[in-house]
């Protein structure tokens, strides 16, 4: 909502991306509990030998580091996104929306190097993340939008940009 009045179509696509990231989250955290049934549920622990049940566990963990992989990839294009519709609105920051677009680049690139080039993965990609949430959220609790801008870009009940 926040966003829409710089572009619709944009917005939508971020927000579209974020439920995307969110439900591929949600998905690869069933495998990481799903993982701790061998040790936990007696029944399985009598029908299956110990081979069987370390390979289930460690199964289990690497479906949840592949999807968490997969959330990144959404995640970050949700976040580029969304930095650049606050780069271009004109009642935030344009140096915040170009911080998340640098955040957002930054996960897409981690997802990549994992696919691509494993051994050139580094979670110094995911650091950029850190600062522009802190800044986004600090940015919005303290000083907010500027309100006198924010009629400005609704048209007609229409973004400006599409």
């Amino acid at each position: 909502m926040l966003l829409r009045p710089v572009s619709y179509t944009l917005s939508l696509l971020a927000a579209f991306f974020g439920l995307v990231s969110t439900a591929t989250f949600a998905m690869s955290e069933l495998f990481y509990f799903v993982s701790s049934i061998p040790v936990l549920d007696p029944n399985m622990q009598q029908h299956l030998v110990q081979e069987q049940r370390n390979l289930f566990i460690y199964s289990s963990l690497m479906l949840y580091g592949y999807g968490g992989s997969i959330f990144m990839a959404f995640y970050g294009i949700a976040t580029t996104l969304r930095g650049y519709l606050v780069y271009r609105s004109a009642y935030l920051p344009a140096w915040l929306g170009i911080l998340l677009m640098i955040a957002g680049t930054g996960f897409v690139t981690k997802n990549l190097l994992v696919v691509l080039s494993p051994q050139h993965d580094s979670d110094f990609l995911l650091m950029p993340m850190f600062a522009a949430m802190i800044a986004l959220a600090g940015w919005l609790l303290i000083k907010g939008i500027d309100a006198a801008k924010w009629p400005d870009r609704i048209v007609s009940g229409k973004s400006q940009w599409i």
